[in-house]
């Protein structure tokens, strides 16, 4: 615990017993100032490890709840084709996720990418 010029010739002034309460707070106050960063670490360390697993989650019902609609009918590369779409739609502010019929939403980009899909089917038919 190092002092500052001023702050030593104020140390100087107290009396020894004063002098080692004063050294005995500024401990405490050290400690005490550590552990609170430390925590912050960590808590901001849990909430940045939450993100994900949260977004994954989510990611995991909707593609989950359509393929069990579906049974086999898509890749899995469809459903995330779908899933990063409408992601990109909530984050423009285009869909809300609150009382959205995600079948419906499916079913529309399906309808929209067929074409492609069917192409994306063919080709991979012919690479196979």
């Amino acid at each position: 615990m190092e002092l500052s010029a001023q702050q030593q010739q104020r140390m100087d002034k107290l009396s020894t017993d004063d002098q080692l309460k004063l050294k005995a707070i500024m401990q405490m106050m050290a400690k005490e100032k550590d552990a609170i960063e430390k925590d912050a670490r960590k808590a901001k360390g849990m909430m940045e490890d939450d993100e994900p697993k949260i977004v994954n989650s989510l990611k995991n019902l909707i593609i989950n709840a359509l393929k069990k609609v579906h049974q086999g009918a898509y890749r899995d590369d469809i459903y995330d084709s779908f899933y990063t779409e409408l992601m990109q739609n909530v984050d423009a502010g285009r869909v809300e996720l609150d009382g959205l019929d995600v079948e419906d939403e499916f079913d529309n980009f399906i309808s929209v990418n067929t074409d492609n899909i069917d192409e994306t089917i063919s080709l991979k038919e012919i690479l196979d």
